[in-house]
């Protein structure tokens, strides 16, 4: 064997000793990254309690916990929906029709057929063609579109082949007939049965039995009944109310036409309130045909044992409106008028007149036209 130099074997003491050095040092600087990490996770957390502690406080009496946020948002939430309850005010609507692009300026005025139309194109969202033109002369070419738009779809008509009319403004039976005839244009007529066809019941097939099951109505229980078959009524419509008895009743049972209005119970108050009456005689069962109030309102059928108020006792009741305008309605204007009162789009004054030969304001046909696109 050879014998090594003393100096070989004091730089080989050196090396390992320096090797266990530095693996010592890795160990250490290892732990302490590991505990600066716990470090800094326990301070998010702390951080994340203080936050939620702040957020949320615990009364000390009551034991119940409060959080600021939480409520402030709910708050919030709240007043929305107050909000959206409320009814708009008139200039909350007049910019609700603004920012909607209805009507864009002099909300307050009357209407010529051209700035008719484009509100009425605006609301509808009509697919106009833009070089589209009319035969009429006194449209200006901004209303070109419009015009023709309306024309082609049977929506409006001129005063003769070359004047649209726009001399004079837009009176509200004009505006009822025009506005009647855009949402009963072909296409709107299909979308409104496609709605009603989802909306309507289905039968459901059976997949084992494969019985077809179609929705019905319970048998109602035997009981006291007064029955419409429509609830809403034009001023002297006729109106047919059926009835079914099967409690005992004398000779003079009879069925009333009562204003809503009209405390319930108390025969001789109903009696002193009636506007027309039936008695049953022998009857349990049957129908009576009234004529509709010539004023508009909430009007009810009562029924009651006996015309003797000391032994008479309501048996049933049902309520219907009838609604209508006191002032006359042009005839061919009549069918527009009536069905957008009937859907609630276009209504009369507060006496009871729709004022059909006056002009219509901007903002009334705004309003018109947004119940019946929205």
């Amino acid at each position: 064997m050879t014998n090594q130099p003393r100096a070989f074997y004091l730089l080989k003491a050196i090396l390992v000793s320096a090797l266990v050095f530095a693996l010592s040092a890795l160990s250490v600087i290892t732990v302490v990254a590991q505990d600066a990490e716990t470090t800094d996770d326990s301070s998010e957390a702390t951080e994340q309690t203080s936050e939620e502690a702040e957020e949320c406080v615990e009364d000390t009496e009551t034991e119940e916990v409060e959080c600021p946020e939480e409520e402030a948002a709910e708050e919030e939430a709240a007043e929305e929906t107050a909000e959206e309850a409320e009814p708009m005010t008139y200039d909350e609507e007049k910019q609700l029709f603004q920012d909607e692009g209805i009507v864009t300026e002099n909300v307050g005025s009357t209407t010529n057929k051209c700035e008719l139309l484009a509100m009425l194109g605006r609301a509808a969202g009509w697919e106009t063609d833009a070089e589209a033109t009319t035969d009429f002369e006194d449209v200006p070419d901004w209303c070109q579109t419009w015009a023709a738009y309306a024309v082609d779809h049977g929506v409006v008509e001129g005063r003769s082949e070359t004047m649209l009319g726009l001399d004079s403004d837009t009176t509200r039976f004009e505006f009822a007939t025009v506005l009647h005839r855009a949402l009963n244009m072909p296409e709107v007529e299909e979308e409104e049965a496609a709605e009603e066809e989802e909306a309507a019941e289905e039968c459901v097939e059976d997949e084992e039995t494969e019985e077809v099951e179609c929705p019905v109505e319970e048998e109602a229980a035997a009981t006291n009944m007064l029955t419409l078959e429509e609830n809403v009524f034009g001023l002297g419509d006729e109106v047919t109310v059926d009835f079914v008895v099967v409690d005992e009743v004398t000779d003079s049972a009879w069925v009333g036409l009562i204003p809503t209005d009209t405390a319930h119970g108390d025969e001789a108050v109903n009696d002193a309130a009636d506007l027309a009456y039936e008695y049953l005689g022998e009857l349990t069962e049957g129908s009576f045909t009234f004529t509709a109030p010539s004023m508009a309102g909430m009007y009810d059928f009562r029924l009651f044992t006996s015309d003797v108020s000391d032994d008479a006792a309501e048996l049933a009741s049902v309520t219907f409106t009838v609604e209508g305008y006191s002032d006359e309605i042009v005839e061919w204007a009549a069918d527009a008028v009536e069905g957008l009162r009937m859907d609630e789009v276009m209504t009369g004054f507060a006496d009871g007149t729709f004022g059909g030969s006056q002009g219509i304001l901007k903002i009334e046909a705004a309003v018109a036209l947004y119940r019946a696109f929205n």
